[in-house]
């Protein structure tokens, strides 16, 4: 262990692979990254039809992390505005964004969907009728053959320069060295644990393990926060014209909103923790005739988490359930062959997942939204759930630091997600700390 690294990126989804990209070709020949997964995208589920709950899970490990697994498109501003206090202003953000879209449409042969003015309008003052809140960004499409490319590109011109990466390696703790202003970490390969010495760290590991932190310094800027609710198929054919309207087609509606709008693909299931959650997921290659798209409620009351938690484990064994809409109304169980290409669910009762309140606003939102706004049939709803999204509110400086010289950037921060935006903050990240 007698080298000391200048920078340490611990994850190789979107967020890390973006501080690679920036970081400059002398602080790169002195530096390492650790990604808990495999240099590949594939998960046995292609294979198999099943969700065999690898070790790690190859969705949401491996490189490019879970973006593997996206719709294939990105969000412009002003999605992703947590940003802005990285950034100082909304002007300096969206400039930015723009600025990276931009470098982005080159590499990815970005898709623009166009949406008029016209149809912005009118659709907002339709949504608004139903005290909807319609919330317009622009989106990109790519293909994600080519968005692997890109992500391949960044890794393998970072290796030519001298970075080091070990892959299959999980990070299990980082100590300060009491004599000198830096780090150790310690990292499980294979079956050895290894120690290695850095000066800066940049954590871009989608969800941030607090016990990493050497540290007893920091705070959160809110309460930890979680949004889970349940993943909603429909026929695409049934609601088109407001698929067109939007690129992610965002409402709100009270305290739930529609998130990972999945037009034409799979709901997808990742593990952790020996449960499994979801996904929206679209393959060019294999479409459907059915959009999914989350329903969420955000909350900070972590006793009614903990107790879903538990349930979920205990009485549904970590499976997601999918049930007709009118049979979760009437509280019967769908009769399914649940055994499909992406995802393992059972058949049960999602209203024993989730205490009274929660399956109020869930009723409450599908009725508002999905049947009076959106002009479906409650025949024409299917339910498979969970969906979940843990928010981390842990406070940072604006330049992504947690403490002296530990950087957390990408959805880690809990403050935004998205592919655009974790790309976003890794290459600033990266920039401020050994860019050129």
């Amino acid at each position: 262990m007698s080298n000391t690294y200048d920078v340490c990126i611990i994850g190789l989804g979107p967020a890390g692979v973006g501080a690679l990209s920036s970081l400059g070709a002398d602080t790169l020949q002195n530096s390492i990254c650790f990604e808990k997964g495999l240099n590949i995208s594939g998960c046995k589920m292609h294979e198999s039809s099943t969700c065999v709950r690898c070790t790690p899970c190859n969705v949401v490990y491996g490189l490019g992390g879970a973006s593997r697994f996206s719709c294939g498109k990105i969000s412009g501003f002003p999605a992703g505005s947590g940003l802005e206090y990285f950034w100082g202003s909304k002007d300096n953000l969206k400039s930015f964004m723009t600025t990276q879209v931009e470098a982005l449409n080159e590499a990815l042969q970005l898709q623009k969907i166009d949406v008029s003015e016209e149809k912005i309008t009118s659709m907002s003052s339709y949504f608004k009728h139903f005290e909807i809140d319609y919330k317009y960004y622009d989106v990109y499409e790519f293909k994600k053959s080519v968005y692997f490319q890109y992500i391949d590109s960044q890794v393998k011109r970072a290796q030519d320069a001298g970075l080091k990466i070990h892959f299959e390696a999980t990070v299990i703790k980082i100590e300060k060295c009491a004599f000198d202003e830096v780090y150790y970490i310690f990292v499980n390969i294979g079956n050895i644990t290894k120690k290695y010495k850095v000066r800066k760290i940049i954590i871009a590991t989608g969800n941030l393990n607090f016990n990493l932190l050497p540290c007893s310094e920091y705070t959160f800027d809110a309460p930890p926060t979680y949004e889970l609710g349940v993943r909603a198929i429909v026929p695409t054919d049934k609601i088109i014209k407001f698929l067109d309207c939007h690129g992610d087609l965002k409402l709100k509606y009270k305290a739930g909103r529609t998130y990972c709008v999945c037009k034409n693909g799979h709901v997808i299931s990742y593990s952790t923790d020996n449960m499994s959650f979801l996904e929206g997921y679209a393959d060019e290659d294999d479409l459907t005739d059915k959009t999914n798209l989350a329903i969420i409620f955000k909350s900070n009351n972590l006793s009614t988490y903990e107790e879903f938690i538990n349930k979920y484990k205990s009485v549904f064994h970590g499976v997601p359930v999918k049930q007709n809409f009118n049979d979760y109304l009437n509280n019967k169980i769908s009769l399914f062959y649940c055994d499909e290409k992406y995802i393992f669910t059972q058949t049960g009762n999602i209203r024993d997942m989730f205490n009274e309140n929660t399956n109020s606003d869930i009723i409450e939102f599908i009725d508002n939204v999905l049947i009076k706004a959106l002009c479906l049939s409650s025949e024409d709803i299917v339910l498979v759930s969970p969906e979940l999204k843990l928010l981390n509110n842990i406070t940072l400086n604006n330049d992504f630091q947690v403490a002296p010289n530990i950087f957390v950037v990408g959805s880690a921060t809990g403050k935004f997600r998205g592919i655009l935006q974790s790309l976003c903050s890794g290459i600033y990240c990266g920039s401020i700390i050994g860019g050129d």
